[in-house]
C-alpha cells in the first residue's frame, strides 16, 4: 500500500492533466483500499501543484487554523451512489464554477465523481436504485 501512496511531483501541465485523469479513473474506489490511498496521494499532489502554480490565490476552503476543522476537503468526496448524491454534486459543481479560484481540486474531484456516475449509468433503463 505504501507504493501506491508515492507519486511523482507534478512538474508541468501535462503531468497535472495525467494526474487529473487518474483521479477520474479512481473516483468511486472503495474506502481503505490501495486505490483510495493512491487517490489521496494524487489529490494531495494536485493541490500542491495548484498552490505552486497560483500562489497569489487564497484557498477559501482551507482551514484558517487546525486542519481538522476544515469543512470541505477534496479527498473527503464520497462516491456518488444515489440520485440525491448526484444532484448534490452537480449543485456543488455549479457553486464552485461560479466562485472561480480556490476550489479547483474539489471541483476536479466532483467532476470526476459525476463523470463516473454518468458513465456507470449511461443507459437510464439499466439504472437501479
Amino acid at each position: 500500500m505504501e507504493d501506491a501512496m508515492r507519486v511523482s511531483p507534478i512538474e508541468n501541465e501535462l503531468d497535472a492533466q495525467r494526474v487529473q485523469e487518474r483521479i477520474h479513473d479512481l473516483a468511486g474506489c472503495h474506502e481503505d483500499s490501495i486505490e483510495e490511498a493512491e487517490l489521496l496521494a494524487l489529490v494531495e499532489s494536485l493541490e500542491t501543484w495548484e498552490t505552486k502554480r497560483w500562489p497569489h490565490l487564497e484557498n477559501s476552503f482551507a482551514p484558517k487554523g487546525d486542519i481538522a476543522e476544515a469543512s470541505v476537503q477534496p479527498h473527503e468526496i464520497k462516491p456518488i451512489t444515489t440520485l440525491e448524491d448526484y444532484e448534490d454534486a452537480t449543485r456543488r459543481i455549479a457553486e464552485l464554477a461560479s466562485i472561480g479560484a480556490g476550489g479547483e481540486v474539489e471541483l476536479a474531484a466532483l467532476v470526476a465523481a459525476v463523470q463516473k456516475w454518468d458513465f456507470d449509468h449511461d443507459d437510464a433503463s439499466g439504472w437501479k436504485d
